[in-house]
């Protein structure tokens, strides 16, 4: 099949050639080669968006152009029969429409209906995937937020289950990438989206409150009723998501290990970043205080006073989040159940070094959860 070239065609957004919008120059920053990439993105469409925005193309347009080609090659294998072929294709123009719409934050309508469209083309690519996965819906506060559910190969037994979220940007679909690593020492996974992300913060108006561990909590339940160890949990959280995950860990007893990527223990240098302030009021609703937010969560305390064990992972190159953050963290929970995993040359939740960081967080993972490590 020759590929379709539409994304060629890709609207310039009233912008001349060779003068980038200023939007288009933002969400290039924001989502560098190396986040995109690890969102999903195939590397030569990011490499596509790259050179079309700087050259004056809107960035919608041009995600949503790649997307329907992504689409278009996923329908073609997907009817010859190949259906390893059709799921990549799909879950590639699940990436493109993910970073389409966030850079509709004026635009809701439009959000919206770009993020149900990679919600579809995700659904698609999952179930031609091969692999134990099943969509979950859980009912908080008269929302309803999606998971995904993916169990190992072999279960022998009922196995851990390690939960994974984002925070202010990427939900939950965008950690795809993570879940092989995971699967492959034994442990099922569940991709949810919290309070305040997702569909159910763009459809059904659910937004983040302190309270939000009592839904990770109803989660685990469902979890365990649905024959994973609740017993076995861990939780993942990535950015604005590992302050979260820290949270959840302080308020559930069966969580035995937390993950933090990049999520700040007190809040200090996000507010010099009007962007990242920005979309974490938009998880908390109209009329939200980020700080009030952030102090109702007593981090501190949870780290102190969780039963789980903690690893913080921290890139020395992280302007959102200090070092001595991850490094308080760590000595509040204490010598012995806490791990610090540093690369100096790292980026915001180490996009810079994907997969030597998805290896070694999925090592710890198996070995705080006793899982039975496949192959």
């Amino acid at each position: 099949m020759r590929p379709s070239d539409s994304w060629r065609e890709a609207a310039s957004a009233g912008h001349a050639p060779g003068e980038p919008s200023p939007h288009g120059e933002a969400m290039l920053r924001a989502y560098g080669l190396d986040r995109a990439v690890d969102y999903g993105m195939a590397l030569d469409d990011m490499l596509r968006v790259d050179a079309r925005v700087r050259a004056g193309a809107g960035w919608a347009n041009v995600l949503e152009h790649l997307a329907s080609d992504n689409l278009q090659r996923a329908e073609f294998q997907s009817g010859l029969g190949h259906a390893s072929s059709a799921s990549g294709f799909y879950l590639h123009a699940a990436a493109c429409l993910r970073l389409a719409q966030a850079g509709c934050e004026e635009d809701l309508p439009q959000r919206r209906t770009l993020y149900e469209r990679q919600s579809i083309a995700f659904a698609r690519g999952v179930s031609c995937s091969g692999l134990h996965a099943q969509p979950m819906a859980f009912s908080f506060r008269d929302a309803t937020h999606q998971g995904w559910v993916v169990r190992p190969s072999a279960e022998d037994a009922p196995p851990p289950c390690v939960l994974v979220w984002g925070g202010a940007d990427g939900w939950c679909e965008a950690f795809w990438r993570s879940v092989p690593s995971l699967l492959e020492r034994g442990l099922a996974v569940c991709l949810v989206e919290l309070p305040g992300q997702g569909l159910a913060r763009l459809r059904d108006g659910s937004y983040l409150r302190a309270d939000f561990t009592r839904f990770v909590s109803l989660v685990i339940d469902a979890l365990g009723e649905a024959g994973l160890d609740s017993n076995r949990t861990a939780v993942v959280g990535h950015s604005m998501g590992g302050s979260l995950a820290m949270a959840a860990a302080g308020g559930d007893e069966r969580i035995r290990a937390c993950v933090n990527n990049g999520g700040v223990l007190e809040r200090d240098a996000t507010d010099h970043f009007p962007r990242a302030t920005r979309r974490v009021a938009a998880m908390l609703g109209p009329d939200a205080d980020v700080g009030m937010f952030y102090a109702s969560l007593a981090l501190p305390t949870a780290a102190r006073t969780m039963q789980a064990d903690l690893l913080c992972v921290q890139g020395g190159k992280d302007v959102l989040v200090a070092d001595a953050q991850a490094r308080q963290a760590v000595e509040l929970r204490g010598a012995g159940h806490a791990t610090l995993a540093y690369w100096p040359e790292g980026v915001h939740c180490i996009y810079n070094h994907a997969l030597e960081r998805n290896c070694l967080v999925a090592d710890w993972l198996a070995d705080k959860l006793g899982a039975a490590r496949q192959g």
